[in-house]
């Protein structure tokens, strides 16, 4: 195989397949690796503690449930907003607005006995 990079499947560029690409990989399942290319094509990141927690949670998203969120950044940030609540079916995920960052993530369990503070507006996507 060359170390060429190739587009797949509409989702961008993939990685060179040399000994030091692929020494960068080892442990880095699949799953992982789509997740960030649907992450890094919504235009929406998440932090390394809202990983963490989609993780912990079990929380999968789709590819619609990321455009959804994108599409929620978007009003948001047409709106002003700086820090939000987004509220996807049960999930909830505060978003730092202007840095375009999931800060966390929760799921209904989690939601229902908490109180948002530091937020300025809530979107229901």
């Amino acid at each position: 195989m060359t170390d060429a990079i190739r587009e797949v499947g509409g989702l961008g560029p993939t990685v060179p397949r040399s000994a030091a690409a692929a020494g960068s990989l080892q442990g880095a399942g699949f799953s992982q690796l789509l997740r960030e290319k649907l992450q890094a094509a919504a235009g929406l990141r998440f932090s390394a503690h809202a990983q963490e927690r989609l993780r912990q949670r079990g929380i999968a998203l789709s590819g619609q449930d990321l455009q959804s969120l994108d599409t929620g950044l978007a009003r948001a940030r047409a709106k002003g907003s700086r820090e939000a609540l987004f509220l996807l079916r049960d999930l909830g995920f505060i978003v730092d607005v202007p840095q375009g960052t999931v800060v966390t993530a929760m799921d209904a369990a989690e939601m229902k006995e908490r109180v948002f503070t530091n937020i300025d507006s809530t979107l229901i996507l």
